[in-house]
C-alpha cells in the first residue's frame, strides 16, 4: 500500500500537472506537518509516562 506522501503527491500532480513548486509546497503542509504533529505528540507521550508536567513539556518542544 503506498504511504501518505505518495498519495499527496499524486493528488496534487493531477491537480497541478507541471509545477513542481506547487507539488512541494503541498506535500510540505500535506505530510511533513502531519509527521510532526505525530513527534511531537509520541514526546508529549512520554513526557507523561514521566509524568512531567503538561505546560512544561510543551515549552521545552
Amino acid at each position: 500500500q503506498p504511504g501518505l506522501n505518495i498519495i499527496t503527491e499524486m493528488i496534487i500532480g493531477y491537480t497541478y500537472p507541471g509545477r513542481p513548486l506547487a507539488n512541494v509546497s503541498f506535500k510540505t503542509y500535506g505530510y511533513v506537518s502531519m509527521m510532526q504533529a505525530i513527534y511531537f505528540l509520541s514526546d508529549f507521550k512520554l513526557g507523561h509516562y514521566m509524568k512531567i508536567p503538561p505546560k512544561s513539556m510543551f515549552v521545552v518542544q
